[in-house]
């Protein structure tokens, strides 16, 4: 924000992560909707013999994408209860409306917690410095515990991946794909998991047998 241009720069960037989103949110909705119609669609670009073997793929790849929904329900569900809890503490009237923004909004990383953290700042700004610095100690504490202990463990629980696959794929297509990349990693993580066991690591054991 040092100059117009980086605002610009900024909003647009912002805008386009927004509009990302959308888009994916609407294609997933029509996945879900005309799923049987779309992989029966899909099916029959492929030999015969190969799509019952390609639909058990795809129920597995399925299977994973929808733990990976609940993997990031519980994720956000654990910052906004930690600000739910801090800001009860600290006694802020709006402790469970800011707690439940910042749950929704931590699912935009990056962006989505700097936002939730400037509108927490802005509703207790009247109360005084103290409660404004303990605001953004309680929101770090939170995005700590949610990034480094929860996050790690529910997706490795609920997904079958280890940590360190998903650091590297949230890494790579944070790089690659910015804020959208980042909230489908575990996603993608799995279903490249699943395409490497299925079409590769297991023939290979069936040819070591």
């Amino acid at each position: 924000f040092a100059n117009s241009g980086g605002l610009i720069a900024s909003i647009t960037s912002i805008s386009k992560g927004g509009l990302y989103l959308f888009v994916a949110m609407i294609f997933t909705y029509f996945l879900m909707v005309d799923r049987d119609k779309l992989l029966n669609t899909a099916l029959r670009f492929f030999p015969k013999k190969s799509r019952e073997r390609i639909k058990e793929i795809y129920d597995i790849s399925e299977q994973k994408l929808s733990r990976f929904v609940s993997g990031q329900f519980i994720a956000s569900a654990s910052v906004g209860l930690i600000m739910i809890i801090g800001l009860l503490f600290l006694k802020v009237d709006s402790a469970i409306i800011l707690g439940c923004v910042s749950a929704v909004l931590d699912i935009v990383p990056i962006v989505g917690p700097a936002i939730a953290l400037v509108i927490c700042i802005a509703v207790v700004y009247k109360m005084g410095w103290t409660i404004i610095i303990l605001t953004a100690v309680i929101f770090a504490v939170a995005q700590l515990v949610e990034n480094n202990v929860v996050k790690p463990y529910v997706f490795g629980k609920f997904m079958d991946l280890h940590p360190i696959v998903i650091y590297i794929f949230l890494f790579v297509c944070a790089k690659y794909f910015g804020a959208v990349g980042a909230i489908f990693a575990p996603a993608i993580a799995a279903d490249t998991c699943v395409l490497i066991e299925e079409l590769y690591l297991k023939n290979m054991d069936a040819d070591v047998e």
